[in-house]
């Protein structure tokens, strides 16, 4: 690999100082992982794409620097570890996509969305949430839901059980897989669910047992994941303290949320970094909201790591407004785009336009009523 020249002209040695003077605020974000090659060559140069932006043009940059472009491009592509084969993609839009929405959704719209999604390829369609109708309006319906579906042989239905009363609620109707939904941040939780985080393990362990002797798998949700609307920043020791106690309760999957959509790639890499010490990748699934434009970055850093499941909202359909801030789910449609490396049975073209049966619903009952319409409809 060609070295920087030594004989620059005066205009190259002032684009150079003027590099390095940007360099200490820039490197961290040229340098992260391991690549210290580059981060010897920014510790000159400074940030490449930032110093461009403020002192000369792209076209002069590769004139002037024509060695550097390559430099960059090789010692990034060869620290980018493979991604996996196969990705398994969860959707929840039927169940997280709608339970904050103020509308009441028709049972049949929600019903036939969830057969829509099924003739996609999508292995996994989170139909459902049985909790009471006191806390979360829109989840009235669980059970004419759920027994109204057809069900795809090829596709499972998880539905949300919060406690034993909601399990049992859903046995009767038809369930044949269940999730139990916990937090990493003691103010959520008892927000959330009303219970403290060891409160909520009680609970669990009741639904977990039940479901064991039904011959019913259990999923487990850890909420904020990278971060709480109460408490800010939350530990990546408390995430897996909570994913590990779930996994061996008996979940067979836990899927780490981040609830407000404020992860980064290094602070999700920290969480996943410390999680996959307590408990097996294969175990595992990452579920992340794009409050930000995070979600796919993150995403692509479970997926460096192995993670093979990620949860995903239709496209369209990714309005969640429980923590007073807009937060937007990763969509499917851009997930699968993501994903186009690894293998899935899911096409960008069979997602698409699936949530606007839901948009279009509200948009009716908006019209009907006289309210505003919501502009993302």
């Amino acid at each position: 690999m060609r070295e920087r020249p030594d004989h620059l002209t005066a205009h190259q040695r002032l684009i150079e100082e003027e590099f390095s003077t940007r360099a200490s605020l820039n490197l961290s974000i040229v340098s992260s992982g391991n690549n210290a090659g580059l981060a010897d060559r920014a510790s000159q140069m400074g940030n490449v794409s930032t110093a461009v932006k403020h002192c000369l043009s792209y076209e002069t940059f590769l004139r002037d620097y024509p060695w550097l472009p390559r430099l960059l491009w090789e010692e990034k592509c060869s620290e980018l570890p493979k991604l996996p084969i196969h990705v398994k993609i969860v959707e929840v839009g039927p169940r997280d996509g709608l339970q904050n929405e103020k509308e009441i959704v028709p049972t049949e719209v929600k019903i036939q969305l969830i057969d829509m999604l099924s003739q996609t390829g999508l292995p996994v369609i989170e139909a459902t949430s049985f909790v009471s109708s006191k806390w979360v309006a829109q989840m009235a319906d669980h059970s004419a839901v759920l027994k109204g579906i057809k069900r795809s042989p090829d596709v499972r239905y998880p539905v949300l059980t919060p406690n034993i009363q909601g399990f049992q609620a859903a046995v009767a109707a038809g369930a044949t897989e269940v999730a139990v939904f916990g937090s990493a941040s003691e103010t959520f939780s008892r927000k959330n669910i009303n219970c403290s985080i060891e409160e909520s393990f009680q609970r669990f362990e009741q639904v977990i047992s039940a479901a064991k002797q039904e011959g019913i798998p259990v999923r487990g949700y850890v909420s904020c994941a990278l971060g709480c609307p109460y408490e800010g920043q939350v530990k990546p020791s408390q995430v897996t303290k909570v994913a590990k106690r779930l996994f061996e309760l008996g979940c067979y999957e836990v899927s780490l949320g981040d609830t407000i959509g404020v992860g980064t790639a290094g602070s999700m890499a920290k969480m996943l970094s410390d999680v996959l010490t307590e408990v097996p990748v294969s175990a595992l699934a990452v579920h992340c909201h794009d409050t930000y434009g995070q979600a796919l970055p993150n995403i692509l850093i479970a997926l460096q790591v192995r993670v093979i499941t990620v949860a995903t909202v239709m496209s369209g359909l990714a309005l969640d407004k429980a923590h007073e801030m807009e937060a937007i789910a990763g969509p499917s449609g851009a997930q699968t785009h993501l994903s186009l490396g690894p293998l899935n049975s899911v096409t960008m073209l069979r997602l698409k336009g699936k949530g606007k049966i839901i948009l279009s619903s509200l948009a009716t009952k908006q019209r009907e009523t006289g309210e505003k319409e919501n502009p993302m409809l």
